[in-house]
């Protein structure tokens, strides 16, 4: 049986995936995880050296802040994309294009503010991945699996029961959520709609993002349509 928790990092997804045999951590939050995450444990009876495996969605510092203190007290492996393995190694700040309106011209006027002094402590990733991953030696039944467009190097963890961990490729947050799954920030568009095509060709029937709550199939087909209809991104996503 696979449990799902979320540990609680505010505007940050974090999750604890407990399958019949191990537990695997997606993401790792901004700084001040620990403290949360050991609660989150001591609740499951479980101690921070039975997560075996800490799986990054995309090398952002809202995600990987907390990477370094979580590894040292965990044990656990680090899995990361090779598209970001460099950026892991070097604790750099990265910030993504904008998709919208008002992301865009934001992104660009605030990207010296933002990527300055917002780095994170360096980690050196155990496993690098180019293709599907398969997490069963960690005692959770699914995959990792690459999803690019919010980042080149972002993935995503399908499980078997059903569930689909797709970091910031959908973005679930409201007043936005409202109207659509597309996050504001993507350094690939096209691809990030064919990464949603992946995401339903998946069979997953619930995504969790790592911005807001969980959503069905249902919302992400009807994202998927009304970015369709746009004939320019039909063509090149197709």
């Amino acid at each position: 049986m696979t449990t799902i928790r979320r540990v609680n990092t505010g505007f940050q997804r974090v999750y604890l995936i407990e399958g019949d045999s191990g537990l695997v951590l997606i993401d790792a939050g901004r700084l001040g995880l620990i403290k949360t995450l050991k609660a989150t444990l001591d609740g499951l009876d479980r101690r921070p050296a039975d997560i075996g495996l800490i799986v990054i969605t995309h090398v952002h510092v809202d995600h990987v802040g907390g990477l370094a203190a979580v590894k040292e007290l965990t044990g656990a492996k680090v899995l990361v994309h090779a598209a970001d393995k460099n950026i892991l190694e070097r604790g750099a700040s990265v910030m993504p294009a904008g998709t919208g309106l008002i992301s865009r011209p934001m992104v660009e006027a605030l990207r010296p503010l933002l990527t300055r002094g917002q780095g994170f402590r360096p980690v050196s990733p155990d496993i690098v991945i180019e293709h599907e991953f398969d997490l069963g030696p960690f005692g959770v039944a699914g995959k990792v699996v690459p999803t690019p467009g919010h980042t080149a190097g972002s993935i995503s963890v399908f499980l078997d029961s059903g569930q689909a961990f797709v970091g910031d490729t959908c973005f679930n947050h409201r007043p936005r959520s409202r109207r659509s799954v597309f996050p504001p920030f993507a350094d690939d568009v096209p691809s990030l709609l064919r990464t949603w095509k992946v995401l339903l060709a998946s069979g997953a029937s619930e995504f969790y993002p790592g911005h807001g709550r969980p959503f069905t199939r249902a919302k992400l087909e009807a994202s998927l349509a009304k970015m369709a209809k746009s004939s320019r991104l039909e063509r090149e996503v197709s």
